[in-house]
Formats: structure tokens, C-alpha cells, sequence
């Protein structure tokens, strides 16, 4: 209720009001209601509410008590009432009504006016207009792709920006339900949208209208109305050029990572050749002893072999940190690309700590493996690098690897001089560094292998609360469907290597003469062998009839068929050829021949291989063509 002291207040309040008694006289009036219409407040109290409003309508409001109490409980909905200024205009206004008392302690009914004027209208409707306005050149003219859908995933507006990213027009665009597009992940996210909840997405989009295919970021985000989700807005960043040049500097990095290793890998290649070379010399001038003991002969070429094979490994290990195919994520090996990275970084090690190792057998990750080789090698020359030379002695690098739950666990410690808890965040970050050399780019890119995998990296907090060195933790995902490929790629250790006196016949197809009839020579005391150098010789080989082989020691790599190409011609003549196929590689991949290997079920040899993985494979090949 309205107080004596509240009547005090009122009498200056800006608010126009008007206090009318239990018999429709005014009681009260304020200097606001007086400045509205033009009028005294005496001749207001003394004239009435009949004085405040049109002639037109006092036959209508008459009983004003009725009227104002019907409104106060309700019944009365209209609150809109003209005005009358003195002057003759019309005033608009609406009225709202609560009850009080004098300063008698008698009933009343007070009465605040609210102005409704165009001059009061104008401004607001002009401020809508410049909103809009400025809503429609921010849409417009954003940095970034923006699209519009309703409650059911129907887009209803986007900007010139997303037009011109998916390559279509709005005519195609506008209607498009999103819940139809074919990249699953955006479908799902726009769902997450319009169920409430803000949404991402980060990777390819192909625009199948525009025939485009672009790297996309996108923020979604759900738009709330009085009755729920109305909608959502999706604000689309075209990060093509930003991937382009993350891959162009991760390139430079590995590449300036290479020149670092170099001298480590020369090192690492010339020990192993020296003694070839010396082991080799040595057997021959054995050979032409005729009181030779053919023990010796046989050390002197086994040591020979040992050096060959060290050469191989570094070449495979080179060769899988140089891989150039970034994007691809294939079963890899998590233990084979480490002894890779140790391999190729080893003696950066060796100069400033001793390295301890901690492997578990785990099942392959869906990564790049010359990725992974890139990320291992980062992380340890990062180690070895935090390590003061001179006391190799005393310092340590240690590496651990071993399942986690669906995750791979990857750990490299060392006891150099250790991170900072604030700069835990920071390393990964590009063009951090707090050394005196370096671009700051090896943690950055390691975040960039690891996170493109599916994956976590993070400082272990520990180590950085305590400053007892550093540990870096990688944390890649499991891929089951890949441990099913690896198994069923490969032969089990103790699979027979004869065919218990059944000679098979074999054909050997590649360019490499020496190497063929190498094989040839090798594999000439248990079975007929033949040798294609060229891919069409071997298709005609194959198809023409004469000779059924048992298995094909195939070449992917052949100067004018490829190695696939003598794979299909020969099997689209002879469907039973398929399963007695076996390639052999040089690690070389394109695009087309990883995914023809991925497609079959054929094992492969990876050069250079030993002689008792292929008798192995060929006994393997020669009895199921058999049976």
C-alpha cells in the first residue's frame, strides 16, 4: 500500500500520477501529470479525470472508480489511454493502477501514466532499423562463412562468404537440409546444436555442388526462443591455407631436423660399412686360400650380413621420418617407429645422457608412421637437448612404452633442466622457445602429429611441480581394426619354410636382374623358378597357358607395368592367380599401391628381407596352391 510518505515522495516523482478517492474525485495529483497535459494541479483536482482525457471518450470512462478497479483485479485488459493536453492534442499513454491511502488514512486508487508519444516511439523504431542494419553488415561482410538453420536443420540464411566457400549460390543453398549432407560429423554436430548444446567441428569438407574440397573449422552455436531451440547459427573458418602452411613449416622443421641427424646417421652408416666392405675382402682372400677352414669363410660373410642389415634398418628408419605423406593415418607401429627415432638420434643421446627403455608389446595406433618417427625423434633430441653436456655419466633419458586402457602410452623423462609449471601450456605453442638456438618448432609440431592422430601430449605436472627434469606424456589411440590387418598380413614365426619334397613353380618379376636371379639361385634346390624383368612379359607369362605357377614373387615397382597392373590383368585371366601373389617393396609408396595393399590379403616382403622370411612365404604359397 501506498504510505503518507510515499505521497510525499510522489509529488516529485517524474512519473505522472493521479490519486483518485472511492467517489471518482481526484484526491491527488503530481507536478509530472500537471507538465504532460498542460495544466494546474488545481484545476485538475477540481475538474476531475473527465478533464484528462478526450470528449470523445468521457462517456465511455465515466464511473472511473469501477473502471480503474476493474483494471486493478484483472478484468479490465486494456491499459491504453489517451491523454488530453490543454493545447487540444492527443497524448498517448498507458496506465497502470495499485491501491493506497491518503494522508487521512482513507482509500485510493493510484493511478501512474506511462507516455506512449510518437516523439518517444520514433527514436526506438529508428534504433531497430539501425540495428538491423548493422546486424545485416556484420552477417554480410564477416571474416568468416556464416549459415542460418531453423529448428529442423533447414539453412534459412547465409553470407556471400559461406557462398562462395561451398562454391554454389544461395538459390541452391537456402533450403539445403543440413541433416542430409554426407559428412557425418558435421551432421552430427548441427544435431548437438539444435539440442542445446555448442558444437565444433574441425577437418576436410567436400562440397559436393561446388566440387570442392576445403579444411573447415566450425563453431555452432544453438539459438534459444521463448519456446525453446529456435534454431542454430554455424560460423564457418576456412583453414585451407593455415593447413597448407602448418604442413609447408612441420616439412622445413623434419627437413632442419634431418641436418641435425646427419651427422649422427653418417656416423651410424659408415661403422656398419666398413665392416662389410672388410668382411666381404676378407672371404674372398679366404676363398682363394685353399687351407682355409670354410668356418671362417662363413663368419666372415655372416658378419658381412650383420653390417648389411644394420645399413637397411637406417635406410627404413631415414626413410620412414622423411615420409612425405602427412595426412594419411594407416595401423602403425608405435615400437618400430621408436627404435626408428633412437636409432636415428642416437648418438645426439649417447653425448649427454644413458638411455633406459621400458617397452611393452601394444597394438598398432591409426597414425602416420613417419609422423610418429618425426614426433619420437622431436621429443628426444628435446630431451637430450635439456641436458648439459659433459656428464653423460650422471643424466638419463628414459623411454616408456605400454598399453593404457584404449590408448597407447608413450613417456620421454629426462633429468635436465626441467619445465616450468607456467610454461607447462606454453612449449607446444609455435615459436616458443626459452633456448638461445632453435625455431621453436619441435613441441609445436609434436602437438600437431599427436593431436592429427586423435591423441593427447601434456607435461607431466609432477615432474614440472618438483623440477626433477621433464616428462612428456603421449597418449595415442588404439586401432583395433588395424591390429586385425597387421595379423592378417603376416605369417606366423613358426610357419614351415620347405614344402616336405614338393617342388612348386615360381615366377620372380622384377626389373632388378641381379636381385632376381639372386632369388632364382636361392630358391632353385626346392622349386622351378622363372623370371619376368619386364611387367607385360610377366602378364603374358601368367596368362598364356603353358605354365601354372604356385606363386608370384612380384615387384610393385616395374618400368612400364606396375606391379598392380600385372596383378589385375593376370587375375581378371586367371581368378585363381589372386591369393598366390607376393610383393615385394622397396618402401617407395604412392597413394594408389598403399591402398591396393591395404585392399588385399597378400603378404609383402619388404626389402631388404632374408632369405628364410621368403622360403617361408613361398612353402606358405606353394602348398595352398596345392591343396
Amino acid at each position: 500500500d501506498v504510505s503518507f510518505d510515499w505521497y510525499a515522495f510522489a509529488a516529485e516523482c517524474p512519473v505522472p500520477i493521479v490519486a483518485l478517492r472511492d467517489d471518482g474525485t481526484v484526491g491527488f495529483a503530481n507536478r509530472a501529470i500537471g507538465r504532460l497535459v498542460g495544466r494546474g494541479l488545481g484545476a485538475i483536482e477540481a475538474e476531475g479525470m473527465a478533464s484528462l482525457v478526450p470528449p470523445r471518450l468521457r462517456p465511455i470512462t465515466g464511473g472511473w472508480v469501477e473502471r480503474v478497479t476493474s483494471l486493478l483485479e484483472g478484468r479490465e485488459k486494456n491499459h491504453l489511454l489517451p491523454l488530453l493536453h490543454s493545447g487540444g492534442a492527443e497524448i498517448e499513454a498507458e496506465w497502470t493502477v495499485f491501491p493506497g491511502h491518503d494522508p487521512a488514512g482513507r482509500s485510493i486508487l493510484v493511478i501512474a501514466f506511462f507516455q506512449r508519444t510518437a516523439e518517444l516511439e520514433a527514436p526506438l523504431s529508428s534504433k531497430k532499423t539501425e540495428l538491423a542494419q548493422l546486424h545485416a553488415i556484420i552477417f554480410e561482410h564477416a571474416p568468416v562463412a556464416i549459415f542460418h538453420t531453423d529448428e529442423r536443420g533447414i539453412i534459412t540464411a547465409c553470407n556471400e562468404r559461406f557462398v562462395e566457400l561451398i562454391g554454389s549460390s544461395r538459390r541452391h543453398l537456402i533450403g539445403l537440409n543440413t541433416r542430409t549432407l554426407p559428412n557425418r560429423a558435421i551432421v552430427q554436430a548441427i544435431e548437438l546444436a539444435l539440442g542445446g548444446h555448442r558444437s565444433n567441428y574441425e577437418g576436410e569438407y567436400h562440397s559436393v555442388t561446388g566440387n570442392k574440397k576445403s579444411f573447415v573449422r566450425v563453431l555452432i552455436e544453438p539459438i534459444r526462443g521463448p519456446g525453446g531451440i529456435s534454431g542454430c547459427v554455424s560460423m564457418v573458418e576456412d583453414v585451407t591455407e593455415q593447413r597448407k602452411a602448418e604442413e609447408l613449416a612441420s616439412r622445413s622443421e623434419r627437413l632442419a631436423s634431418l641436418g641435425t641427424l646427419a651427422a649422427g646417421v653418417v656416423h651410424e652408416v659408415q661403422n656398419p660399412l666398413s665392416f662389410v666392405t672388410a668382411s666381404v675382402d676378407l672371404a674372398l682372400r679366404q676363398l682363394d686360400d685353399e687351407n682355409q677352414k670354410p668356418a671362417d669363410i662363413r663368419r666372415a660373410l655372416l658378419n658381412a650380413r650383420e653390417g648389411a642389415m644394420r645399413v637397411a634398418a637406417i635406410v627404413r628408419d631415414l626413410k620412414m621420418f622423411a615420409g612425405s605423406d602427412e595426412a594419411r593415418r594407416d595401423p602403425a607401429d608405435v615400437v618400430a617407429s621408436m627404435e626408428a627415432a633412437l636409432l636415428l638420434v642416437q648418438a645426439q643421446l649417447d653425448a649427454r645422457a644413458r638411455t633406459e627403455l621400458r617397452i611393452m608389446p601394444v597394438p598398432p595406433v591409426r597414425a602416420s608412421e613417419p609422423r610418429l618417427v618425426q614426433l619420437f625423434a622431436n621429443l628426444l633430441v628435446n630431451a637430450a637437448e635439456a641436458i648439459p653436456e659433459g656428464d653423460a655419466a650422471n643424466h638419463r633419458v628414459r623411454v616408456s612404452i605400454r598399453p593404457e586402457g584404449e590408448n597407447v602410452r608413450i613417456e620421454v623423462e629426462d633429468t635436465g633442466r626441467g619445465i616450468a609449471p607456467s610454461d607447462a601450456e606454453r612449449v607446444f605453442e609455435p615459436f616458443w622457445t626459452n633456448r638461445p638456438s632453435g625455431m621453436g618448432l619441435g613441441l609445436s609440431t609434436c602437438h600437431g602429429i599427436v593431436t592429427g592422430a586423435g591423441g593427447e601430449i601434456f607435461v607431466d605436472p609432477d615432474h614440472a611441480r618438483e623440477q626433477k627434469g621433464a616428462k612428456l606424456i603421449v597418449l595415442l589411440p588404439v586401432d583395433r581394426d588395424g591390429e586385425a590387418a597387421v595379423a592378417r598380413h603376416s605369417l606366423p614365426p613358426g610357419a614351415p619354410t620347405s614344402t616336405n619334397g614338393v617342388r612348386g613353380r615360381i615366377l620372380i618379376v622384377d626389373d632388378e636382374e641381379r636381385l632376381a636371379m639372386t632369388l632364382k639361385l636361392a630358391l632353385a634346390h626346392a622349386h622351378d623358378v622363372d623370371i619376368a624383368t619386364r611387367g607385360k612379359r610377366a602378364v603374358e607369362m601368367l596368362t598364356d597357358g603353358k605354365v601354372s605357377y604356385d606363386a608370384v614373387l612380384c615387384d610393385l615397382m616395374l618400368p612400364d607395368l606396375s606391379g598392380i597392373d600385372v596383378y589385375l590383368e593376370s587375375t581378371r585371366a586367371h581368378p585363381e592367380l589372386a591369393a598366390r601373389f607376393v610383393f615385394l617393396t622397396g618402401g617407395a609408396f604412392q597413394d594408389r599401391a598403399r591402398d591396393f595393399l591395404q585392399s588385399i590379403d597378400n603378404p609383402r616382403l619388404d626389402k631388404p628381407f632374408d632369405l628364410e622370411a621368403l622360403e617361408r612365404i613361398v612353402a606358405s604359397r606353394v602348398a595352398a596352391a596345392r591343396t
